[in-house]
């Protein structure tokens, strides 16, 4: 299997700094130690990335003035997920909606309005993943569920909801002979059987992302090795099937100012997802 020997493109950094915007104005890149033989289970090479900074986090934009944060946080044995929301201007206090005694990671939020907010994670048994999610709907949760599969783990999902209210869901499975990029969407109250994004091949595939245009094209970017290297590729809807993949646009290291009046409940030290306008982007705070 091929050997992790290059650093996948990391967030940007951002400094906090009491009462002022936070933005992502420097570069990050990942340690050199975390390279990692991959074997055709992400799962240790995203806890490298991920849990082995400690905390996780996301936010997410959604129909002004809201906003939507989420991350996870280590409390003793227990691994915790909190959200919060943003409304006219201040921030709720969080609320834990997800512990468990597993790790829990890469969390994400799919919204469309202000009725509906959706919260997808990976929970870690052992070093398989399990999808789990949680629905938001006329101000409470509904109880946490899964998202089952033929594979045997299912790592990172990011989420989006289309413009009919739809939420797709996409994520790395493996079948413990390499890793590949599934998808599903939440139709008459449950998930269509999940089905490949990418071509079928040896090679794994890793770490995706969904995303919606203003035009409603919905497209899936990802990691994908080549035989040589990691690189990104990417396939969109075509209204029936995915596209087949090409490679995607150059990866780069470079921040983008994209994170405003981040909350100060967020612990130091957190890592994890900014979605904006259906766009989600990777960060990373430091002290």
């Amino acid at each position: 299997m091929p050997e992790i020997n290059h650093n996948p493109p990391g967030p940007p950094c951002v400094k906090r700094e009491e009462n002022r915007d936070y933005l992502a104005t420097t570069k990050f890149a990942a340690s050199p130690n975390l390279m990692v033989v991959f074997r055709g289970i992400s799962a240790l090479f995203l806890c490298l990335i991920y849990t082995c900074l400690g905390v996780t986090s996301l936010w997410a934009q959604a129909t002004p003035p809201d906003q939507h944060i989420i991350w996870t946080h280590n409390e003793t044995d227990l691994h915790n997920l909190n959200f919060s929301s943003k409304r006219q201007g201040h921030w709720e206090p969080p609320e834990t909606i997800a512990e468990s005694a597993n790790p829990i990671i890469v969390p994400t939020l799919a919204t469309r309005g202000k009725d509906t907010v959706w919260a997808a994670w990976t929970e870690l048994q052992g070093t398989d993943g399990r999808l789990r999610y949680r629905i938001k709907q006329g101000g409470k949760w509904k109880p946490v569920r899964g998202l089952a599969t033929a594979t045997s783990s299912d790592m990172a999902p990011s989420m989006i909801i289309d413009s009919t209210g739809v939420a797709w869901m996409v994520w790395s499975g493996t079948d413990q002979t390499d890793d590949d990029i599934y998808f599903s969407r939440y139709v008459g109250n449950q998930w269509q059987p999940p089905q490949r994004v990418n071509a079928d091949d040896e090679w794994p595939d890793i770490l995706p992302e969904i995303s919606i245009d203003t035009q409603n094209q919905i497209t899936v970017t990802w990691l994908g090795f080549n035989g040589d290297r990691y690189v990104q590729y990417a396939a969109s809807w075509t209204g029936r099937n995915w596209s087949s993949e090409a490679v995607g646009p150059p990866l780069s290291i470079e921040s983008q100012p994209i994170i405003q009046n981040f909350p100060n409940f967020i612990p130091e030290n957190s890592q994890g997802s900014f979605l904006q306008d259906q766009t989600v982007r990777r960060f990373k705070t430091i002290e």
